[in-house]
């Protein structure tokens, strides 16, 4: 996962987040696997459907599922590794992904101000 950062104005910060396309379709493979044995489709029997059966099936809703896992996963992961504190729901908008990444995404959010304490005088 690359993370960058840039300050906006104010207390506002922009992190850019690129998310490796393995890691997203090894999750997405996970989940379909861990679904095959519950998986109830018209013509076959609870557990007996085949794979591609599944994947063809439910492939879509469940790469939705891990996207928006990953996006959010992700998101906490890296401001916790900036060692931001944000002070709201982050507004997030995804990218076109490029080269071998999977997913990329901006996420716009404000962070908490620092407080210092003043001298007695």
């Amino acid at each position: 996962m690359q993370v960058s950062i840039e300050s906006a104005q104010g207390l506002e910060r922009r992190i850019k987040v690129a998310v490796p396309g393995a890691k997203i379709d090894q999750e997405v493979q996970a989940r379909l696997k861990s679904l095959a044995p519950r998986a109830k489709i018209a013509g076959f029997r609870p557990g007996k459907v085949p794979f591609p059966v599944v994947q063809r099936h439910y492939g879509g809703q469940v790469r939705q599922e891990v996207v928006s896992d990953v996006i959010v996963n992700s998101f906490y992961e890296a401001v916790a590794q900036q060692k931001l504190k944000p002070a709201g729901q982050p507004f997030i908008e995804t990218q076109q992904a490029t080269g071998d990444h999977g997913l990329e995404y901006i996420a716009r959010f404000e962070v908490l101000p620092e407080i210092g304490l003043g001298s007695n005088k």
